[in-house]
């Protein structure tokens, strides 16, 4: 429309604008940028300009570089527009808002966020700033935040359509099938032909897997909007999202074909394809998205590790692609070619299925890479995280002792977890629920939940603070997110042992004939939700009974002699003490404390008695470990250490001791055992792969010699004697 006929209430600019928001919403790009050209000149020229103007020549600035696939200047320029609006009227919300958006879709996340809060404390009910930060959430991943904002954009305007349109888009970021299906026939029904909703249906359609569906929506689509790029994305994105990396790239390539000076589905496409390991062709598209819009962190961190990447060497198997940077990593790198093997065997007859593609595995040198090589950037917000499975790639932290590291832990463990990953996404055609992803592979980890992880599920239980099953999904976009997991992979146990381990399979094919929890569980279990939780609880019940957990009450004074800290008692607190023990093991430790600081002979007992009734609280373990060396008693020693091994995810140490204790009885094989056991927790630690090379010479395992040799000339490239060794062992092997 003429400007005139617009009203004077907006500024020239303003309308200006707002046509060519129209031109860019029927992918008239020309016509748009035409309008939009002589507005920019105007302000390289002169940034005099009232606020209204001021913020609007922003924003024609920035729609236009996005038009144009301008360079950086004109996003600078932006920003001193709004800075000089917002210096003007230290009042007004526009110009922040625009701001923050700005800063959004350049990854400054920080300034972002600091913008938005001083907007709503301007305008508490601001709709479209409370868009902006639920699209910024959902896009990053922050399932619980993206709904807050959205609750808040529906309260302020509930019959605002973008509200709608929003738990779409949450809902397909989270993995909730049946939420973004139940959104999308909500928004479908207020704005059954506009172009955002046949977009997001389209999008809901191909994530559910019916891509006739999808393509129909896409045509109506195209029909109103021919050429727009709008649908092509969002259906890219849903599909990314989903990490269905073959079904998406045709999609994101079709929507750069369409707006090729778009950096953000570049860089979308771009981050897939590194998560896929298809790293060339990674490079070409991050580097475009990086010129489009070299302001954004996550696009130039990414380019700059898959550059790095593409330097780096490989070890190829049977089965697995290992990359990894050259220089210590190297150590751990070629330990996992025999344990990934392994893995493999025993996890493809655990599910009667085995994957007919190699699996990529990287080895990333320092948390900050792997946090780039994860979100994009070096911090992720969620700590505890050493490893992903992205489609057939699984990314490592490594367990290295020091600076930007994670520290020890046991890693072969944590691979089996993540290889369990990709065995489950084909099983359910990648429609497994995150839940029950992370549940069966916790299930199917060598090393399960830890006292400290029991102790947590029984408080919980006890509490009445469980996650309800139909919630079970979104609590991994929140703070209960460990809790999440715990519980996740204590249903499991409840399924196979009440339904067997074929239950897995079930709610696997359940899932992949699009099934939601509901309906996976009932075809499994015959169970409704409510009825499975109940007997769930039940049956969880009986287990912290026979981990020791059970809530005991005590009276007044034997609660005050358990926490008192006191090395010694009257003799009736004593026998007060040894009456409470029959029925709370909280009291068998008290008595073992005791005994043990007057070292007394009934310390043991005790701690047996404690470990009976806590089986697998580590502590009398560790004690019991103790007074045997202590004593001499060898066999007991061995018996307790490898308990503790068996239960300790990060600590060397067991490993170690059993390892000397079997070289010194003479049983190498076994000593060997023990010190490859203890680098699945520390493979950085020069002196364990030292030990384990000198215990294979000592068996005269000289393949096992030669690797961890091999291996120490990773660690430390300096210290001649390793090479000495290593030329020592040929020369021996030529004998």
């Amino acid at each position: 429309l003429p400007a005139q006929e617009l009203g004077s209430s907006l500024p020239a600019i303003g309308v200006a604008l707002l046509q060519a928001k129209a031109h860019e919403a029927l992918a008239q790009y020309d016509e748009a940028a035409g309008l939009l050209r002589p507005i920019r000149e105007r302000f390289q020229r002169d940034s005099s300009a009232s606020v209204a103007e001021l913020t609007a020549g922003a924003e024609v600035i920035v729609l236009l570089a996005r038009l144009e696939g301008r360079p950086a200047a004109d996003y600078r320029l932006a920003l001193r527009l709004l800075e000089a609006a917002i210096d003007a009227d230290p009042l007004a919300w526009e110009p922040r808002l625009v701001q923050a958006r700005l800063l959004a879709d350049h990854d400054n996340r920080a300034d972002a966020g600091a913008l938005l809060d001083e907007v709503f404390a301007l305008n508490p009910r601001c709709v479209p700033a409370w868009e902006t930060a639920a699209r910024w959430m959902i896009r990053n991943g922050f399932d619980r935040g993206a709904g807050a904002a959205i609750d808040r954009l529906e309260h302020a305007a509930p019959t605002h359509p973008a509200a709608a349109r929003l738990r779409v888009r949450r809902a397909l970021r989270s993995g909730d099938f049946e939420g973004a299906t139940s959104a999308a026939q909500r928004l479908e029904a207020l704005q059954p032909d506009a172009p955002t909703t046949l977009a997001l249906l389209a999008a809901n359609a191909a994530r559910s897997g019916d891509s006739e569906t999808a393509d129909e929506y896409l045509r109506k689509s195209d029909e109103k909007h021919p050429e727009h790029p709008r649908a092509p994305r969002a259906i890219g994105e849903a599909l990314r999202w989903a990490e269905l990396l073959e079904e998406a790239e045709p999609y994101l390539r079709e929507a750069i074909r369409r707006q090729p000076n778009d950096a953000q589905p570049r860089l979308m496409l771009g981050s897939m394809l590194m998560e896929a390991g298809r790293l060339g062709a990674a490079r070409a598209e991050l580097a475009q998205a990086t010129r489009l819009n070299p302001f954004d962190s996550a696009a130039a961190n990414t380019l700059a590790l898959v550059e790095q990447m593409l330097t780096w060497p490989t070890i190829e198997t049977e089965n697995f692609v290992i990359r990894y940077p050259p220089g210590p990593d190297a150590a751990l790198a070629r330990d996992m070619p025999e344990v990934m093997e392994r893995v493999f065997d025993e996890l493809s007859a655990l599910f009667d299925y085995t994957p007919d593609r190699k699996t990529q595995i990287d080895v990333m040198p320092d948390v900050e890479s792997f946090n780039v090589r994860v979100a994009g950037r070096t911090e992720i917000g969620v700590q505890g995280i050493l490893a992903v499975c992205t489609g057939d790639v699984i990314a490592v932290s490594p367990p290295r002792v020091g600076a930007s590291t994670t520290g020890g832990y046991h890693w072969g463990n944590v691979l089996r977890h993540e290889y369990v990953h990709v065995i489950t996404h084909d099983l359910s055609q990648r429609r497994v629920p995150r839940w029950f992803n992370e549940g069966v592979a916790k299930w199917a980890e060598e090393l399960r939940r830890t006292f400290d992880d029991q102790t947590m599920l029984a408080r919980a239980l006890h509490e009445d603070r469980f996650i309800p099953f139909d919630r079970i999904a979104e609590a991994f976009g929140t703070d209960q997110i460990y809790l999440a997991y715990l519980q996740s992979a204590w249903m499991v146990d409840f399924l196979v042992e009440r339904w067997g381990q074929d239950a897995i399979a079930s709610m696997l094919l359940a899932y992949a004939d699009k099934a939601d929890d509901a309906e996976a569980l009932r075809r499994t279990t015959g169970m409704d939700a409510e009825a499975f939780t109940a007997a769930f609880k039940r049956w969880a019940m009986n287990q912290v009974r026979s981990w020791g957990l059970q809530p005991v009450e005590q009276p007044e004074a034997i609660e005050s002699l358990l926490t008192g800290g006191r090395e010694t008692l009257s003799p009736d607190e004593a026998t007060a003490l040894a009456r409470a023990a029959r029925r709370d093991p909280r009291v068998l430790r008290r008595l073992a404390e005791l005994a043990l600081a007057q070292n007394n002979t009934d310390a043991e007992r005790y701690l047996l008695r404690y470990a009976v009734a806590r089986p697998t609280d580590p502590w009398p373990q560790r004690q019991l470990a103790a007074l045997a060396l202590r004593d001499g008693d060898t066999d007991a020693a061995r018996g307790v250490l490898e308990w503790l091994d068996r239960h300790d995810l990060s600590d060397p140490r067991w490993a170690v001791e059993l390892t000397r204790l079997h070289r010194d009885a003479g049983g190498f094989a076994s000593a060997l055992q023990s010190a490859k056991s203890a680098l699945f927790r520390e493979p950085y630690n020069a002196d364990l792969r030292e030990l384990a090379a000198t215990v294979a010479l000592q068996t005269r395992d000289l393949d096992e010699a030669r690797h961890q040799l091999k291996a120490l000339t990773s660690l430390e490239p300096d210290e001649p004697r390793h090479q000495e060794r290593l030329d020592a062992l040929r020369r021996l092997e030529s004998n």
